[in-house]
């Protein structure tokens, strides 16, 4: 009896401990948990059960076609986020590119950037609940790109 209550303990155990690690054995969300603002439960959840949360997945940036360095343009910024429980049309969008003029207002946004610099930027997610995620990332001038968390 004893043996098997320990083999029970060891198993359950691992289950425990394997859960939310991928097969390298870390969690790939940690750059984004770091800067995660938190939701209702503090926690991160992209859906099924306990209460859904928005996690911002990935951040793309686009240079207009012809950028030149020195002269302002246009750049294109699109989020993309899962929400167990909320349409992406629900979700409200906070952000900017500092430097740029605009801001990150919507799924996808356009700020107006003088291509001299980099661009230190945040945005942030949050679903009618008052849950949210919050992310920053840096692009270069002309430059297009994303960043995953």
């Amino acid at each position: 009896m004893r043996r098997i209550g320990t083999l029970g303990l060891i198993l359950g155990t691992a289950f425990v401990l394997s859960l939310g690690c991928d097969d390298d054995g870390d969690d790939d969300r940690d750059a984004a948990v770091a800067t995660d603002a938190g939701g209702a439960d503090g926690g991160i959840d992209a859906g099924g059960g306990g209460d859904p949360v928005p996690v911002i997945m990935e951040v793309a940036w686009e240079a207009v076609p012809g950028c030149v360095n020195n002269t302002p343009s246009d750049v294109e910024i699109t989020v993309t986020v899962v929400d167990g429980d909320t349409p992406s049309s629900m979700l409200t969008f906070s952000g900017i590119a500092v430097g740029c003029t605009g801001t990150i207002d919507a799924a996808t946004s356009i700020v107006n950037c003088p291509n001299a610099a980099p661009y230190p930027s945040s945005v942030t997610v949050t679903d009618p609940e008052g849950n949210s995620d919050s992310v920053s990332f840096t692009f270069g001038q002309c430059e297009t790109g994303s960043a995953e968390f």
